[in-house]
């Protein structure tokens, strides 16, 4: 559910990586062959759609890795790991771009409008998934 929503969000908002954010947050260590699979789809969705640059399947999965190495379950490590992730595609997105000559790229630039409605998007679904868990607690109990 959250990957069509952050998907769609995608195609309203120049510059938003919700799509990307989405694997950071759904990562689940223990499903890790699903979760490569759903790296590399989304990528491919995003470069048929968004992109139009098929290489965004490769930066999905080398994020993917990213995220393995430095996932921690809080909301401070969550905030540092969303700023991670978007100068790390950023960074390799223009490394690409340069290689490949397609077009001039300014990376600080992309990365200082990207951040902002990156993490208003982390912070509000991060406070959406506490909140639909606080909601549900007492029913359990």
């Amino acid at each position: 559910m959250i990957y069509i929503l952050s998907f769609i969000l995608d195609l309203c908002f120049n510059n938003s990586l919700f799509t990307l954010l989405s694997l950071l947050l759904t990562y689940n260590k223990k499903s890790s062959k699903k979760n490569i699979i759903i790296a590399i789809i989304l990528g491919i969705i995003y470069d048929i759609t968004i992109n139009k640059i098929l290489t965004n399947s490769i930066i999905f999965l080398l994020i993917y890795f990213l995220i393995e190495k430095i996932y921690k379950n809080n909301y401070y490590k969550l905030i540092l790991n969303t700023i991670v992730i978007i100068i790390s595609y950023r960074i390799i997105q223009y490394i690409i771009i340069n290689i490949s000559s397609i077009t001039n790229y300014d990376l600080v630039k992309n990365i200082i409008i990207s951040l902002p409605i990156n993490l208003i998007y982390v912070n509000f679904i991060y406070f959406i998934k506490i909140i639909h868990k606080n909601k549900f607690m007492h029913i359990i109990k």
